[in-house]
């Protein structure tokens, strides 16, 4: 079995993920939901390359299991990334102005506090966006599946 997401989830989801990127004044960016699952532990990673307006959402393999609410509220929290991201700039610009292990933890405590702050603000921005509503995939045993 492969490692990702099926194709008909991949496709809906970037067809959603556009739809709330317009809503959420995105619209100029170029953002693809990767079929490749995120890495590790996490619900979902943004990759942002830099002066691109550009980005890739991963989504954890445990993605559809969650409710549909929750799995709004994730794609919502990653388009929220986008918005902070010149934020994360200024962080590039201190690296190599701080000794190495300084700059190791001012950038993984300002991570930390960015992502909790998007875990607060993410489900009350998400309430007014539209239902996410995963295909329903059949089993080669005929059975569905999400």
């Amino acid at each position: 079995m492969a490692k990702g997401h099926a194709p008909e989830h991949v496709a809906y989801l970037q067809r959603y993920t556009r739809d709330l990127a317009s809503r959420l004044g995105l619209s100029d960016w170029e953002i693809t939901v990767s079929a490749e699952f995120s890495g590790d532990t996490a619900e979902a990673s943004t990759w942002l390359p830099h002066a691109q307006p550009r980005a890739t959402i991963r989504l954890g393999d445990c993605f559809t299991s969650h409710t549909p609410k929750y799995q709004r509220e994730i794609v919502v929290h990653e388009l929220l990334h986008i918005h902070l991201n010149p934020v994360n700039r200024v962080f590039e610009l201190l690296e190599g102005q701080l000794p190495p292990p300084m700059y190791a933890y001012v950038r993984a405590m300002y991570d930390e506090r960015q992502d909790f702050a998007l875990d607060s603000l993410a489900p009350h921005i998400a309430q007014f966006m539209p239902e996410l509503r995963l295909p329903v995939l059949e089993t080669e045993e005929g059975e569905e599946m999400l």
